[in-house]
Formats: structure tokens, C-alpha cells, sequence
């Protein structure tokens, strides 16, 4: 991007924020799995159909930047797992799998430690997650 990209850039400050924290916490991920997770975070953030929503979760459920940037990537996380894309065979994921499952808990365990959801919540959304790892493929 030029000097003079940021002068036209027509999407909304809180789009801008989310995306740059999604890329700082990315920065330490393990590069076997930083690009597909940052790209499809940076995805949800920047789709026109979810501003809506995230414009209403800054306004009136107290969301903010740091919020929408840990859920998107454990979204993200989820997603990747459940596609199988790190599946070496049915059942069972290989090195980016364990990586990518360690991220999403890592977000949900963030989102817990700053109360945005519940401990509860985040033990169920692990336990999915949990199970994109060995249920893909099989049966």
C-alpha cells in the first residue's frame, strides 16, 4: 500500500483497529499456520455484511477492537479445523492442527480472563474444537 492509500480508505476506524490488532497478535503465531489464520480473520473483519454487527457490538454490548480481533481468530480456528485442512488422515491432524486448536483456546481463554464470555461458554467451544481434531473424516 502507497502513502496516499490510507487517504481513501472508505472502511469504518473500528474495521481499521480490529484488523490491526488481529495482525499484532498474529505476529507471534508459528508461520506453518500464521498466514491461513490471519488472512481469514482479516476476512471477517473486512466483509461489508458484518459491520453492521460489529458496528451494534461497539455501541451497545460494550464490545471493542481487542473483543472482535480474539473472536474472529478463534472463528477462524474453528473453521479451519472443522474444513479438515489440517488433517493428515481421517482423524487425526498433523503439527498445524495442534497449533491452530492452540490458538482458539488460547482466544477463548483471553475472552474469559476479560469477561466478555463465560468460563462455561469457552469450555464448550473448546471441546468442539477438540473434536474437528479427531471426528473429521471419519464415519
Amino acid at each position: 500500500m502507497g502513502l496516499l492509500s490510507g487517504l481513501f480508505d472508505s472502511r469504518p476506524d473500528y474495521v481499521k483497529d480490529i484488523k490491526k490488532k488481529i495482525e499484532a497478535y498474529c505476529l507471534d503465531l508459528q508461520s506453518e499456520i500464521r498466514g491461513a489464520i490471519e488472512s481469514d480473520a482479516i476476512y471477517y473483519v473486512e466483509n461489508e455484511r458484518n459491520w453492521k454487527g460489529i458496528e451494534d457490538g461497539f455501541n451497545r454490548h460494550n464490545r471493542n477492537a481487542e473483543y472482535y480481533s480474539l473472536f474472529f481468530i478463534y472463528l477462524t480456528c474453528r473453521d479451519l479445523l472443522k474444513s479438515g485442512r489440517f488433517h493428515i488422515y481421517a482423524g487425526l491432524v498433523g503439527l498445524e492442527g495442534n497449533l491452530t486448536y492452540g490458538v482458539g483456546c488460547d482466544c477463548l481463554d483471553r475472552l474469559v480472563q476479560r469477561g466478555y464470555i463465560s468460563n462455561d461458554d469457552a469450555d464448550s467451544s473448546k471441546e468442539t474444537m477438540e473434536s474437528y481434531l479427531t471426528d473429521i473424516g471419519i464415519g
